[in-house]
């Protein structure tokens, strides 16, 4: 997990971007290697996107908030950015399995 915030502070600031970790963010140990992997690959994804999204910006800032709600028992994450954001046609369809707004044509 700590590797993980290594590589994207680093591509942070590869591409001039702030990157801020809420420093009250708070996860219980994950037990579950599904868990933690599945997590970890819906993070590094959004966390891609937000950076995609700011490239553009003079100032550019992502910001990351991971909270674990024991009453509920899930995982809050919450990621802002600065970014140019996504069109409301698409609210609806963001969380489908493999929806993307880039082209498939990228290198």
């Amino acid at each position: 997990q700590m590797e993980m915030k290594t590589i994207y502070q680093l591509k942070a600031q590869e591409q001039k971007i702030t990157f801020i970790l809420d420093p009250n963010s708070y996860l219980p140990e994950l037990t579950e290697s599904a868990d933690i992997h599945e997590l970890l690959q819906i993070l590094g994804n959004v966390l891609t996107n937000a950076f995609d999204a700011v490239k553009l910006e003079f100032v550019k800032e992502v910001t990351l908030s991971l909270n674990f709600d024991s009453e509920e028992e899930i995982i809050i994450i919450t990621i802002s950015d600065n970014g140019y954001g996504i069109d409301l046609s698409y609210a609806n369809l963001i969380f489908n399995n493999k929806f993307s707004t880039k082209s498939t044509n990228s290198s």
